[in-house]
């Protein structure tokens, strides 16, 4: 018996060479189905049109043919190629062709999903324009606002022309300015647009000022003389006018008025009448509207054992 296996080796290796080729024939003509996943790629698309809506990145195919092709698709290497040569501004439907599925053509396009897009075209516009500060603050009533500047303080802005045609300026991403006295709020700050509308430069520097709010009132303040002789000098008037500016915050305060100083400086000056300037010390967030009047009379005697040639006429021709 094992001789006879022995002699006939040649016929069972036909065999079996015989079967596998048949079940090869039988296997590759068996018809499967499968859904394949693609990128979709836009060419030629118009340098000055943009896809607003509807457009997809992916699509499936499902797919027909000989099971041992339908295995061998390497789906990595595959994309639908869409040619957007033709486009148009507006709403427009684009339907998905069978033809345009990079496979064999021994395999059979069965479906494509989605198997039409509708979208949204528009033409692409830019413009520069202005930029607003989007500040908030909880403020003291005695403090106000008063000036936002940024710099840049225009900004380029290029998108779809109906989301960029209608803006006459941009605001800033949203600022809290913390504490209720701020007196001034800096920093870097991106812009509140749609994320359709590039803009250059994307951050702008803005800066915020606040003071104290103020009123008017007329004040009256004692001339007060320093240095030199002041034992031998009179100043008149005696008392100015002063019409100022001043916070809120300070008329709370107690002897507010003798926080403001008239002075006349005498150093230097010898026995005479002198016409002089006075200087005026305010404090913070004050600031001089009026003064009545606008020079003081200065008197300087000579001293009670000076000669004659002491207080001549010439000396007393000082004046300023």
């Amino acid at each position: 018996m094992a001789m006879k296996i022995h002699k006939n080796w040649q016929y069972q290796l036909l065999a079996l060479l015989l079967a596998l080729f048949t079940w090869y024939l039988i296997s590759g003509r068996e018809r499967v189905e499968t859904w394949v996943e693609m990128p979709i790629e836009l060419v030629n698309l118009p340098e000055e049109l943009v896809i607003r809506e509807g457009m997809v990145n992916r699509l499936e195919v499902r797919v027909r043919g000989p099971k041992s092709l339908v295995r061998a698709l390497n789906t990595k290497d595959l994309a639908y190629t869409m040619d957007m040569g033709t486009l148009q501004q507006g709403r427009q439907t684009l339907a998905l062709q069978p033809a345009n599925v990079p496979i064999s053509q021994a395999l059979r396009v069965m479906e494509i999903r989605p198997s039409r897009v509708e979208i949204v075209v528009d033409r692409l516009m830019s413009k520069e324009v202005p930029v607003k500060v989007n500040w908030e603050a909880d403020l003291d009533p005695a403090f106000q606002f008063l000036n936002a500047r940024t710099v840049p303080d225009r900004v380029e802005l290029e998108g779809p022309s109906t989301l960029v045609a209608p803006l006459d300026h941009v605001f800033t991403k949203p600022v809290t300015v913390k504490g209720n006295q701020p007196r001034q709020w800096q920093g870097t700050v991106g812009l509140d647009v749609s994320a359709e509308i590039e803009v250059r430069p994307a951050t702008v520097q803005a800066e915020l000022e606040f003071a104290p709010k103020t009123t008017t009132l007329w004040v009256k303040r004692p001339v007060e003389l320093l240095g030199g002789p002041v034992s031998q000098a009179s100043v008149a008037p005696e008392a100015v006018r002063l019409h100022l500016e001043l916070p809120l915050t300070l008329l709370d305060q107690e002897n507010w008025r003798e926080r403001i100083t008239v002075t006349v400086p005498l150093d230097e000056l010898g026995p005479g009448v002198y016409q002089r300037a006075y200087e005026v010390d305010l404090p913070p967030d004050t600031r001089i509207l009026g003064i009545k009047p606008d020079q003081l009379r200065v008197v300087i005697d000579a001293p009670a054992n000076a000669t004659a040639e002491q207080t001549t006429p010439m000396q007393q021709e000082n004046s300023r």
